[in-house]
């Protein structure tokens, strides 16, 4: 890919059906290994997960949706998510540009619904929807009005996403030895979330409106008392999302339908216009030194930075002597799980609350509460299968798949038996080995090697028994020993709020860095815990 941008301190990824190829514009290259006439949306999971990731690439644009007739939505979060591992860096957009109703074979009173819906589900995944077009005929061609529109709005989406000035837009070079920031300008300061009043709150949101500062998806942590705020006003003007300083996903969806209800244009970013408009929003509303009080009081994991707790008589409410209460809907065996996990986390020396909430969301994501085996994956569409084992699966194309994952034994040796070639030593050495060692337990344990490890640690054998990992107490005990790697409880870090405390063990057990899919199952689990004094 490297050598296609050679001369382009910008680099732009085209790929995905036939529209794309109409679409190369300076600074850009059409990536012929993820392009195809007749691209499907598991087609391109498929091919993006035979690829290697690419850090290097600032924008993505792809075309897709024209042979799945913009009607199969289930896997398109599996596709995001899959374009985000594989461009960690980029800026990713999908081109909504629409094939006219006879080529779609649907009803002419519904295609637009179902148009919008299609579209809909990359907005809620995280991806930018580039513009409203009319219908494109089938035949195109690179003179065809609607092929130059799309190309001017990928240009401006380039030169308004883009710190670099490499490239060519609407005909002028761009001086590639000035660095335009679309941060023009740091107003974060020392101690920038310590209010003393609202008006402080106002003054610095006031400042953040004229600074022409935008924020987006993943911007990182050097603004993050700037993103306190919005996601503050979001909060006060009755969006569900939590105050951490992150401008994640729910934020985006936040920004996204207050855009929307308040006619701005639909970007998932907070450019001077929205926050212009939601500063307006704030005044007229009312916002005041309770209300701020308030929302900093529900966050209650002590995340927000600086003395922006001061507000409330002292800082942020951080318990780490309280305990952790069930505020979510759980009971029966679950629930007495949750207890005995907790009771074995206090035995063990984990008293820190948000440490167990930590634990408890993993446990949560993992089994819901209740030790199982890994199940057998015959009903699972080859595309998500793909995208949970695929770098172990290049070599079974689809009817090689159905055939494999119809037998649940050799399904399992060939993606965690000898012949999955991992880089290090599993221990599944004998044919059977992949199935009799899967995931158990609360956190889904795997391999032979692991099970001997953690079983030595907690003085189980669980090669010779391995449904053992089952039984809730060693199940319990196992997991704590595979989290903490076996190390005494002061060895964990001390942390002082959920969040951080659930990516820290999605992490450790995903055995590196867990995926957002992982992350965002967590969150939603750590919900049902809260800690009290």
């Amino acid at each position: 890919m490297e050598n296609n941008y050679k001369n382009f301190d910008v680099k732009i990824a085209l790929f995905g059906d036939d529209l794309v190829k109409y679409l190369v514009v300076a600074g850009s290259y059409l990536d012929t290994e993820l392009y195809s006439k007749n691209m499907t949306i598991n087609d391109l999971i498929t091919k993006l997960l035979s690829t290697a990731t690419n850090d290097n690439v600032d924008h993505v644009f792809f075309s897709i949706g024209k042979m799945d007739r913009f009607k199969l939505t289930n896997n398109i979060s599996f596709l995001c998510e899959t374009l985000m591992d594989k461009f960690p860096n980029a800026n990713i957009n999908v081109i909504k540009a629409l094939i006219d109703e006879n080529y779609l074979f649907i009803d002419g009173d519904n295609s637009e619904k179902k148009i919008m819906k299609f579209y809909n589900e990359f907005k809620k995944n995280g991806v930018n929807v580039i513009g409203k077009y009319d219908s494109l005929d089938v035949n195109l061609s690179n003179s065809d009005k609607n092929i130059n529109n799309i190309k001017t709005k990928i240009k401006n989406s380039i030169y308004q996403n883009n710190p670099k000035t490499n490239f060519i837009v609407g005909g002028n070079n761009i001086n590639r030895n000035v660095s335009v920031s679309r941060y023009n300008r740091d107003i974060s300061g020392e101690d920038s979330t310590d209010y003393d009043t609202i008006y402080e709150f106002l003054d610095r949101f006031d400042e953040m409106v004229k600074s022409n500062n935008h924020y987006y998806l993943n911007i990182g942590t050097s603004f993050k008392p700037d993103i306190e705020q919005i996601q503050i006003t979001l909060k006060f003007l009755g969006y569900d999302l939590d105050i951490n300083g992150k401008y994640d996903r729910d934020t985006q969806l936040a920004v996204t339908e207050y855009q929307e209800k308040n006619k701005l244009q639909e970007t998932g970013e907070c450019d001077s216009d929205t926050l212009e408009d939601m500063y307006y929003q704030l005044k007229v509303d009312g916002f005041n030194d309770l209300d701020i009080s308030k929302f900093i009081k529900s966050v209650g994991s002590g995340s927000l930075i600086g003395g922006i707790g001061s507000l409330i008589g002292g800082e942020a409410e951080v318990y780490l002597n309280g305990k952790v209460d069930i505020v979510g809907s759980i009971g029966g065996e679950a629930l007495s799980n949750v207890n005995l996990m907790i009771s074995d986390m206090i035995n063990y020396g984990i008293t820190n609350p948000y440490t167990q909430i930590g634990i408890l969301a993993v446990f949560g994501k993992e089994c819901g509460y209740i030790p199982k085996s890994e199940g057998c994956y015959d009903d699972t569409a080859n595309s998500r299968i793909r995208y949970l084992f695929g770098k172990y699966l290049t070599n079974y194309d689809e009817k090689e798949l159905n055939e494999l994952k119809d037998d649940c034994e050799k399904f399992f040796d060939a993606v965690y038996g000898k012949e999955s070639n991992r880089n290090w030593d599993t221990g599944n050495d004998n044919v059977g080995d992949g199935y009799k060692y899967r995931g158990r337990g609360f956190n889904q344990i795997t391999f032979k090697s692991t099970y001997k490890k953690y079983g030595d640690m907690i003085g189980e054998d669980l090669v010779g028994n391995p449904d053992k990992l089952n039984d809730v107490n060693v199940a319990s005990k196992a997991a704590l020993a595979f989290l903490t790697k076996g190390k005494p409880a002061s060895s964990l870090p001390e942390f002082t709020n959920i969040d951080d405390a659930v990516r820290y063990f999605v992490n450790i057990n995903a055995g590196g860095v867990g995926s957002s899919e992982n992350h965002g199952s967590a969150d939603e689990k750590a919900k049902l815990f809260e800690v009290i004094p």
